[in-house]
């Protein structure tokens, strides 16, 4: 089997395949509904890790959270479902809301005709949020979404904005960031620092044109805060602690093996794959086990 004769083709297998199988349900269900099956397929993901990597990381807490992190941050880029979700939810529900309901040419006109067709037909939202509310979604839209309707008769918000406010709000609470503060000095948030009425994701360039992806910015707003959590644990132990001189002496190229290709320069033999991942996590290397508490021999003795 791979888990016994090929670990790092299972591995790749496992990091770039097996564990992104799950994001489009994530993605579509509320993170309240999707909660329990993220945690137990990160529980299969999570064994299946184990069985790649060759060496368990379950008694060791900082090992664990930096398997989750990104590279950059000293990671195995194995993130977890259930972290994922609620950053896809939101990111989804951005793409999405913006086209549910047609634009009008004038709102307060229905004889003006609709200029361009939304994917739904949603009387009960448009009476709720208002014709043309969707148009600007930063300045308008989502506070419309999420929250009732002033005057007399107000409606409440329709069940996917209050899903995506309640969602916002955790994600903050997470991050510890007040709703509506501005972003942090030390390290600047993308977009958690918005209130959920005002969410909008960051326009970034990709292939010479704007592009708009709020999961990417949920993403590293919550990696950036739970890698700082993870500094702060490691650096309250004392400098000639095991695991704050592993920390210490990570790079950015330390995890080079993460993501290279299983050929070539890149192939590694099982033995030799097992032990660059117990010293990468700070484990006990299988290879050294065997040597443990016996005496060595000299040579000439």
């Amino acid at each position: 089997s791979l888990s016994s004769s090929h670990k790092q083709q299972l591995w790749l297998l496992t990091l770039f395949s097996t564990a992104r199988k799950f994001e489009y349900f994530a993605r579509h269900c509320y993170p309240d509904h999707s909660r329990e099956a993220c945690t137990r397929f990160d529980a299969i993901i999570h064994a299946q890790a184990t069985h790649a990597l060759g060496v368990s990381l379950d008694d060791d807490q900082f090992a664990t959270a930096r398997l989750a992190l990104p590279r950059r941050y000293r990671g195995a880029g194995l993130r977890r479902m259930v972290d994922i979700a609620p950053a896809a939810f939101c990111g989804a529900m951005v793409q999405a809301v913006p086209a549910f309901l047609d634009v009008w040419a004038d709102a307060t006109n229905p004889a003006s005709g609709v200029t361009q067709r939304g994917m739904l037909e949603l009387p009960q939202v448009e009476r709720t949020v208002g014709r043309n509310s969707f148009v600007d979604m930063q300045q308008h839209g989502w506070r419309a979404y999420q929250l009732p309707s002033s005057g007399a008769g107000s409606l409440p918000p329709p069940l996917q904005g209050q899903a995506f406010r309640r969602c916002w709000l955790l994600l903050q609470q997470e991050a510890g960031i007040a709703t509506g503060a501005g972003p942090n000095g030390d390290r600047p948030t993308s977009v958690l620092h918005l209130p959920p009425e005002e969410a909008w994701p960051t326009a970034r360039r990709s292939a010479g044109r704007l592009c708009l992806n709020m999961q990417k910015d949920l993403t590293d707003d919550l990696e950036a805060h739970r890698y700082d959590v993870l500094k702060m644990q490691i650096n309250v132990r004392h400098r000639s602690d095991r695991a704050v001189r592993l920390f210490r002496s990570l790079n950015r190229n330390s995890s080079a093996w993460v993501a290279a290709l299983a050929g070539g320069y890149g192939l590694c033999k099982t033995g030799e794959w097992v032990e660059i991942t117990s010293r990468f996590f700070g484990v006990q290397s299988l290879i050294c086990a065997g040597l443990v508490a016996r005496s060595a021999r000299l040579l000439g003795h």
